[in-house]
């Protein structure tokens, strides 16, 4: 699957399922190193909201 299409599958999710997903992966992969915050927002990705790295990756294509 293509980063692409895994960021449109992520931008079809509901917050809920956004929440979901993340804590999923922190609980896989542990917490984030760049010192982000304890509580993110369910759309917060470490540094970038999941909405800001589609953007980027819209940009960059």
């Amino acid at each position: 699957m293509s980063v692409d299409a895994i960021l449109q599958q992520i931008e079809n999710l509901s917050l809920s399922e956004r929440a979901e997903l993340f804590a999923k992966l922190r609980e896989r992969y542990g917490k984030s190193e760049s010192g982000a915050s304890s509580n993110p927002r369910p759309d917060q990705t470490g540094v970038y909201s999941v909405d800001q790295l589609i953007d980027r990756a819209r940009r960059s294509s």
